[in-house]
């Protein structure tokens, strides 16, 4: 048993760390987060958390970001907050991070599980693929689920607005560099963001200078379409299609060759809804 938190997300660190080479050996450390559950140690983190902003040694700002209420504990291996569920997120969001989570107010709340239709891997993902209802399950306070980083979905559903619904959650670090974003509504792939915040807001420059710039712009777009991830490649030769249409067609025809299949299968679909 362990008297605090940091005691506690310590072992659960320490645990993961010795079993890194098998990423699932995070669900191993189960019965860590239930003790801090139990136990209501993350209570005593919040009160240091906020003693450090008092006393100015944490900027607040570091702490609050959208759709979180805190972060209690962050390291190579594993991210915990306290979240507040106000709203219903705008798509259903595939995270490449394994987690735990438990309601800690309230009476806790429904999760709708979705996983991929067929046996498509992750990493096999194209504009064609779709996510399907598994199921609906009711989740007590202080009981904990666990969400896959592969091929699951877990959504939160927050029926009652008026009464404050908050959660403990327990992430491991990414085990590939992207999330997938799927739409509400027809459940098909819409998009994908990265889960390096320079790399997500890099794309957001790009979809700025698509929308505004000029064809100097384009120039400075051009290096990207070297870079090591596939999706920051295909985003700066997307970009330089808006700016120079000429010029962004011959880039999407030579990603035809590009290494990886999700740049090659997108070029073809441009290609071939362009010549249509």
């Amino acid at each position: 048993m362990h008297s605090s938190f940091d005691a506690a997300a310590a072992e659960f660190d320490d645990r993961i760390k010795k079993k890194d080479i098998d990423p699932d050996s995070f669900f191993s450390a189960e019965p860590i987060f239930q003790q801090i559950i139990d136990q209501r140690l993350y209570v005593d983190r919040m009160n240091a958390v906020l003693r450090s902003v008092f006393d100015r040694a944490t900027r607040t700002n570091a702490l609050l970001t959208a759709g979180t209420f805190m972060t209690l504990h962050s390291s190579e291996y594993s991210t915990w907050v306290i979240m507040e569920h106000k709203r219903k997120s705008q798509f259903l969001y595939m995270t490449p991070v394994h987690s735990f989570q438990s309601p800690i107010s309230g009476s806790g709340y429904a999760i709708d599980r979705y996983s991929l239709i067929g046996e498509t891997l992750t990493n096999q993902i194209s504009s064609n693929t779709k996510v399907e209802l598994a199921q609906r399950e009711q989740v007590k306070t202080n009981s904990v689920f666990k969400k896959s980083a592969v091929g699951e979905i877990v959504d939160t559903i927050v029926e009652d607005l008026e009464v404050r619904s908050l959660s403990l959650r327990v992430s491991s670090k990414p085990l590939s560099d992207f999330q997938i974003n799927f739409d509400r509504e027809n459940l098909s792939v819409f998009g994908i963001t990265p889960v390096n915040p320079m790399l997500s807001n890099l794309t957001t420059i790009f979809d700025l200078l698509a929308d505004v710039a000029d064809a100097p712009s384009a120039d400075y777009l051009e290096p990207f379409i070297n870079h090591e991830q596939h999706f920051i490649r295909w985003h700066a030769m997307k970009s330089i299609y808006a700016i120079d249409k000429e010029a962004g067609l011959k880039l999407i025809d030579r990603a035809r060759d590009d290494p990886h299949d999700h740049v090659r299968a997108a070029a073809l679909e441009t290609l071939s809804r362009v010549s249509a």
